[in-house]
């Protein structure tokens, strides 16, 4: 970590266990990202990340990115034994994302917050079928629902495009028009300024 941290490579917890990033957390003398995960105490999700490792990541100066993919604000362990056949949840609000983005500024402040929306400019939105959550080791039914037209993102920000929405939605919710720019914009000495909105 130490060795990673002095070449300058950001290292990013976003697919990392709980132990592991904490770990990595513990021995990390410089920012650590989470780019595309949403808090456990949103919804019980294996994908999303405890209380205390925001609280860690902000320690060390580094940002959470919060991301608007489905299953990771409306689906939960609990729905597990649905994830084949259904019911599915429907999708979520991109009120309830910037909801997400509140749960993590009210823990650690709006300068750990970003935008980790998992799609990116020049990719055209994931459509290869996944396998059915119950045969998946990568999406297992804990973490997914069966999306047989590839991942779905919350209503009104699953491209780029929507992006003039998720500002509006900021504004709606509070953000100056500067925080709404680009939670987390005030790392640009800590983070490198193109990964503050994370895709």
């Amino acid at each position: 970590i130490g060795q990673m941290q002095e070449l300058g490579i950001l290292i990013d917890c976003t697919h990392s266990g709980e132990q592991t990033s904490l770990d990595i957390l513990s021995m990390a003398n410089r920012p650590v990202v989470c780019s595309h995960s949403n808090p456990v105490g949103i919804v019980d999700n294996p994908r999303n990340i405890s209380d205390g490792l925001i609280e860690g990541i902000a320690k060390t100066g580094g940002l959470i990115g919060l991301t608007p993919v489905n299953a990771f604000l409306c689906w939960s362990r609990k729905d597990a034994p649905h994830a084949d056949t259904g019911p599915f949840p429907p999708l979520a609000s991109i009120s309830q994302y910037v909801d997400a983005m509140d749960y993590v500024i009210h823990r650690v402040g709006v300068d750990h917050v970003g935008v980790g929306s998992d799609f990116t400019i020049s990719d055209p939105r994931d459509t290869d079928i996944p396998p059915l959550p119950s045969k998946s080791f990568t999406y297992p039914p804990e973490m997914v629902y069966n999306e047989p037209a590839g991942i779905d993102h919350v209503r009104g920000f699953d491209n780029v495009t929507d992006v003039p929405h998720l500002r509006a939605e900021l504004m709606h919710h509070g953000f100056s028009s500067g925080d709404s720019e680009n939670p987390g914009r005030q790392l640009d000495a800590r983070v490198p300024p193109s990964l503050e909105f994370l895709t």
